[in-house]
């Protein structure tokens, strides 16, 4: 008869050791994964602002030629440039 008490209580007493058990491991794991990325970011290459320059002056060369074929178009009619000739 005390085996049979002792079994249903070890049964109801079970899910929740089980339960705290993933929690304090799924804790555990998510810790380690954000120190991982912590100690990681420092060991990625940092963009300067000598790796930018030339990204950043070809977006200013586009912005100047596309503001003077705007100015074209307005002072010609809304016509654009011609290309013709200039191979």
């Amino acid at each position: 008869m005390e085996n049979s008490q002792n079994i249903e209580a070890n049964a109801s007493k079970r899910p929740r050791g089980r339960l705290h058990w993933w929690l304090l491991n799924s804790l555990r794991a998510i810790g380690i994964l954000i120190l991982l990325i912590f100690i990681g970011s420092f060991f990625l290459p940092s963009k300067s602002p000598h790796d930018s320059a030339p990204r950043v002056k070809s977006a200013s060369n586009l912005r100047q030629i596309g503001q003077a074929i705007q100015l074209y178009t307005n002072e010609n009619g809304g016509r654009y440039p011609d290309t013709m000739g200039f191979y």
